[in-house]
């Protein structure tokens, strides 16, 4: 999970934006996820050193801290991470705007970051009680370009996803949308990926709704890059 919504530091079309637990997992959940978080390392001052780097855009720093501004101030729990901040000589012109692996619970879905996409390493995590309530939720949405699903199996995760809109969705892992093929990914659902072609066989294909599912069959890989040689 942590690898999903960090990696590019969470500016990635397909990060992850939220996270649904089942309430029985939920706490244990949240405690490895905060333990992986807090052990992320920014790679400042050294880039070559490090996890995550600075957001490419200032203006995307700012609205992440809107985000989770705007989170806190309606009832969630920062358990780890916090607003970006600003490293490097002088000010945020020539320093990078740096945001920590954030994870929120107690979220809801009058929380912009629960519902915009907030582009950063911020994981609100919300407890469900039941598988319907689950796809309900995820499907609560005008985006719908990616998801993915974590179950007991990879047939239960199937079965699941076969009820999420969203255009690739990754099974047991939450980065194989980083393999999405290119058809699903630019004509999928909602709002999200609406482009796709307007002339031969793909403009008819544009009037149906694709989907791909990718099942993770190896241990998912980790947030940092092996070190060369």
């Amino acid at each position: 999970m942590l690898r999903g919504a960090a990696f590019g530091t969470g500016q990635v079309c397909f990060s992850v934006e939220r996270v649904y637990v089942h309430a029985d997992v939920h706490d244990a959940f949240v405690a490895a996820l905060v333990a992986k978080a807090d052990a992320v390392r920014l790679n400042y001052p050294d880039i070559n050193d490090g996890e995550i780097g600075p957001f490419g855009f200032d203006r995307q720093a700012r609205i992440a801290d809107e985000h989770l501004a705007d989170a806190l101030a309606k009832g969630a729990v920062l358990q780890a991470g916090g607003p970006s901040q600003v490293l490097g000589a002088g000010s945020g012109v020539s320093g990078g705007h740096f945001m920590r692996p954030t994870v929120l619970t107690e979220v809801s879905h009058d929380m912009l970051v629960m519902t915009e996409e907030s582009f950063a390493p911020i994981m609100p995590v919300m407890r469900y009680q039941t598988e319907d309530q689950a796809v309900a939720l995820a499907n609560d949405t005008h985006y719908g370009l990616s998801a993915s699903v974590i179950a007991g199996t990879a047939e239960e995760a199937a079965r699941i996803a076969e009820r999420v809109n969203a255009g690739t969705i990754a099974l047991q892992d939450t980065f194989l949308t980083l393999f999405k093929t290119r058809d699903v990914g630019t004509n999928s659902f909602a709002d999200s990926g609406l482009g796709g072609d307007r002339t031969g066989p793909g403009s008819i294909l544009r009037f149906l709704r694709k989907k791909a599912l990718m099942t993770q069959s190896a241990p998912p890989a980790p947030l940092a890059r092996p070190t060369p040689p």
